[in-house]
Parts: structure tokens; sequence; C-alpha cells
């Protein structure tokens, strides 16, 4: 990610160590503040007409909304802290800084433009949740989560899970859902399409190598030899000795008059 590394020389000493920490940290007070006076999270929540009358702090408070808030449910909410910051954590060690701090900034951007030219309401941070479980799974997708405490699960069964429930979203959901959660996964998308692509078109090519490689065996099998050098026609029956190599083009060549 080019234009990442260029910013992260210009900008990286701006970045905010920790953030993860810092998040969690205002988020207990917030759920602690929130169980005195409910109103709380109202104050802090994404808000396009309160921001235009001048309460722009609501452009990042929405973040240290908790995702439980519910004073009953509170070792839920001990648990739902406690896997970010494991998320949080580990994304953090893995990218450094700087790039953790994008990720949430791109969030935070796709999120506003959400609020203020789609649904032109509040919004909460569910998107920016969700991205950062994605990025994790991606990165960490055998890390083990046990459900309920006993069950063991794969994170990356969860985000297949999940991913489900988006593209149902996305299909049967109307105009708005469908832009919210391509907006709000903005900063995934940035961080992983490019490699996600690359890595399906690998996966296509090799795919195709691999059928062509099999019906190049089947048709020699048929002819009595199993592999034929594609310059000299010498096969492994006539010349048992040869080394053979699949070249760049997928066909098959003698070790003699493979491709450089």
């Amino acid at each position: 990610m080019g234009w990442l590394n260029f910013l992260e020389r210009r900008y990286g000493r701006y970045a905010i160590p920790d953030l993860t920490w810092k998040i969690l940290v205002l988020q207990v007070i917030v759920y602690i503040l929130g169980a005195i006076n409910p109103e709380t999270y109202n104050i802090l929540l994404l808000d396009p007409t309160r921001i235009m009358k001048g309460e722009v702090w609501r452009l990042f408070s929405f973040i240290i909304i908790p995702s439980v808030t519910d004073i009953h449910s509170a070792i839920w909410f001990f648990f739902a802290g406690y896997f970010f910051l494991i998320m949080g954590g580990n994304l953090e060690r893995e990218w450094g800084y700087f790039r953790y701090n994008m990720f949430w900034l791109i969030g935070i951007v796709g999120t506003t433009v959400f609020a203020f030219f789609i649904v032109q309401g509040p919004v909460s941070n569910i998107f920016m949740g969700l991205s950062l479980f994605f990025a994790f799974a991606t990165l960490f997708p055998n890390y083990v989560i046990y459900v309920f405490l006993i069950l063991p699960v794969r994170v990356k069964y969860l985000a297949w899970i999940a991913a489900l429930g988006q593209l149902v979203a996305l299909i049967q959901g109307d105009t708005s859902t469908r832009v919210g959660i391509l907006v709000g996964f903005a900063n995934y998308l940035l961080f992983f399409g490019p490699d996600l692509w690359q890595q399906a078109k690998v996966r296509f090519q090799t795919e195709g190598q691999r059928k062509k490689f099999q019906e190049a065996r089947l048709e020699s099998r048929s002819a009595g030899f199993f592999h034929e050098c594609n310059v000299c026609k010498r096969t492994d029956v006539s010349d048992p000795d040869l080394e053979f190599r699949v070249g760049p083009d997928d066909l098959e060549y003698c070790a003699q008059h493979l491709p450089k």
C-alpha cells in the first residue's frame, strides 16, 4: 500500500499510541456514566443535525459508545471489551500505530459520510466494529475464541457467518443499507481489497493451470506416455531419464527447452 507508506513517512509521528486501550478506557467511563444517566449515549451519538448546530465532538465521540450499553448486561460488556482489546491490540502490533490510526480514521470518515448523505440522521459505530472484526479475522484467521467460554471456534468461521449476514443485507436491504455497508467497510476494502483481489486472481490462474495440466495428462496417458516436451516432442517413454517442467505458458517442456 504505497499511499499508506507515503502518509506514514509524512505524518507517522502524529499517530496516537495504544489507541485500543484509550478507546476501551473511555468506553468503560461512558458505560458507567450511561448507567447513571442513559442520556449520555445520545450526547455522544453521531447525529448530523446536532453536529450542524455546533456539537462537533460527535464526529469522534460516537466511537467510544460501547457495543453493550445495558447496565444489566455487565458480564457481556466485559467480554465485548476483552475481545475488542484482543482484536485491536493484535492489529496495532501487526500494523503499527500509524496504520491502525488510519484504519480508524477512514472508518470514521466513512461512517460520517453515511450519516450525513445517506441516512441523514443518527448512526452508531456498528460498521466500524464489524470492519475491525473482519480485519482481525483476515490477519489472524486461526485465532481461537471460546464461545460461551467452552466452545472453541476459529475466528475465520465466525467471520464467514458475519460476512454471510452482510451479504444477505446487501441483497435484501434497501439502497441506504447497501450503501451503508459499502461505505462502512471502506477502511477494510482500502486495506485488504487489493490483496484479496490479487489472491483471487492467483487462485483462478492456478485452477486454470491445474485444469490444463490434468487435461494434458489424460491425453498423454491415452497416447502411452505421461510427459512430453512441447519443443522436441521427447517423452518419458522415449527418454526415461529426462526431466520435465511446466513453463510459464502452462505447457510442458524438458529441462533443455524450458523457457527462461
